[in-house]
């Protein structure tokens, strides 16, 4: 079958082609009139048109298609919920992605900028893989973007950097409105279960947590962090002891959402009613949360959103050249039955 062009359907909708061009690649500054604007796309649609990329490529001189770069799992919903908000920004500007990795090969070059050389790609979004990063490796991956000038930005990676873009979410303000949520229901003793990861997030998590709790004049030894990482079964047996002297301004607070689940199901095994007995929040969502017994209560991670703002900033750097920003994007409370 012939392919349908421009011509045709500018001869549909009875237009010039420049009308069709205006129209359907949404030209600013050109006035046309609604009722012909409407012919375009009508023509359009009756003739399934669909603009021919690689055409679209060599006049903007791009190859329009942007790398999404991580070394978490494509499975996982950390990385999908991310990725459908870089794609809900990029999909309507006619750009397609390409998924790739951050590896380094023995040469000392990341995969990604491969592609980059190539013109395979115009830009690259990198998502960390925030619980074993390292301050050194963040530091390599940023001396790479500024050395080669490649339009990107680092997200959720805490860089300080101020010539490179970083979107990254604010996770202090996770933990503090997650203890402020629970000081408001009245508690006053925590049980913190920490990851053990001891990275920016998780110290910056505690940090929000331990800021709630000396502003409402509470005593700091009331929160205490449990690392149920490291050694889960002496971990287990810590949370036990110090359910035992349980009262009903008691909480539980898991740094990780899983570690919200392995909460639950202990206090479930153990008899404890939540959250008349005891209150639990997670300072993570999941699409599990409603599943759960009862639902966990969360503060939620702006994962679709930082997916979006990163998509955003780095197109606003590829249309004109824009100074670097530093965005932090706040979370969010969802309440469900965890917490009374």
């Amino acid at each position: 079958m012939k392919r349908v062009s421009s011509n045709d359907v500018a001869k549909e909708a009875g237009v010039s082609r420049a009308t069709v061009s205006y129209v359907l690649n949404n030209v600013q500054g050109v006035r046309i009139k609604p009722e012909t604007k409407e012919k375009v796309l009508t023509a359009a649609k009756r003739l399934n048109y669909h603009p021919d990329s690689m055409a679209v490529a060599l006049k903007r001189n791009r190859s329009m298609c942007i790398g999404v770069a991580s070394r978490r799992d494509i499975d996982e919903e950390r990385y999908t919920k991310v990725l459908k908000g870089i794609r809900d920004v990029l999909a309507p500007k006619g750009y397609a992605i390409l998924i790739c990795s951050d590896e380094w090969n023995d040469k000392g070059y990341p995969e990604y900028l491969q592609y980059y050389y190539r013109k395979r790609i115009d830009g690259i979004l990198l998502l960390s893989h925030i619980e074993s990063i390292r301050e050194q490796e963040t530091e390599k991956v940023a001396a790479i973007l500024r050395k080669e000038k490649i339009p990107s930005v680092l997200i959720d990676y805490h860089h300080n950097s101020p010539m490179v873009n970083c979107v990254d979410i604010n996770y202090f303000h996770g933990g503090y409105i997650g203890a402020e949520f629970l000081i408001q229901k009245g508690v006053t003793q925590v049980v913190y279960l920490d990851s053990g990861t001891n990275t920016i997030q998780e110290k910056e998590r505690i940090r929000g947590v331990r800021k709630a709790f000396e502003e409402a004049g509470r005593e700091m030894d009331r929160i205490t962090i449990v690392d149920v990482r490291e050694d889960r079964e002496e971990g287990s047996r810590r949370i036990q002891s110090i359910l035992a002297e349980h009262r009903p301004d008691s909480a539980i607070i898991a740094g990780w959402v899983r570690y919200g689940f392995c909460a639950l199901n202990m206090l479930n095994t153990l008899g404890y009613r939540i959250p008349q007995d005891i209150q639990v929040i997670s300072l993570a969502g999941s699409s599990f949360s409603d599943l759960s017994y009862p639902r966990l209560t969360a503060s939620e991670l702006p994962l679709y959103e930082i997916g979006k703002k990163s998509a955003e900033v780095l197109l606003a750097t590829l249309e004109e050249e824009v100074l670097p920003v530093r965005i932090q994007l706040p979370c969010r409370i969802t309440a469900r039955e965890t917490t009374k």
